[in-house]
């Protein structure tokens, strides 16, 4: 049987929750609390005010009005909205940034780049001390 995203699949990680693992989805994430682990999912994240990320992301789409600390890698569009902060490295088909929204990190968009291949510094150096 094919494995199908559903999208009115969603989970929700409440405001006041912290998630201290990796979170791997076929349908939408909703956050308005804290995760420390990576966020993967074939369809949609959204990231309310209040919410925080430490780690990174992985989504066909994201709208961001949290804090990530972790890179960002989004098969579509990512919005950021004002009050977004970003401390990593974005890999997007298309950004879409509000007046006010903050990014410490490189920023790769277009429909150029294959953003589940591109590796940052970081990766490739930590790979090397690995190997």
């Amino acid at each position: 049987m094919k494995n199908q995203s559903n999208p009115n699949n969603t989970s929700f990680i409440a405001e006041g929750t912290t998630i201290n693992a990796d979170i791997h989805s076929d349908g939408n994430i909703h956050i308005s609390g804290s995760v420390m682990g990576e966020i993967n999912t074939k369809l949609h994240v959204i990231l309310n005010k209040k919410g925080r990320i430490k780690g990174n992301t992985i989504a066909k789409t994201a709208m961001i009005s949290g804090e990530i600390e972790g890179d960002i890698r989004i098969l579509q569009t990512l919005t950021l909205h004002a009050s977004a902060k970003v401390n990593g490295n974005i890999y997007a088909k298309h950004l879409i940034t509000e007046h006010g929204a903050e990014i410490n990190g490189n920023i790769k968009t277009g429909n150029s780049i294959n953003v589940l291949e591109e590796q940052t510094v970081n990766e490739v150096s930590l790979q090397k001390k690995a190997g």
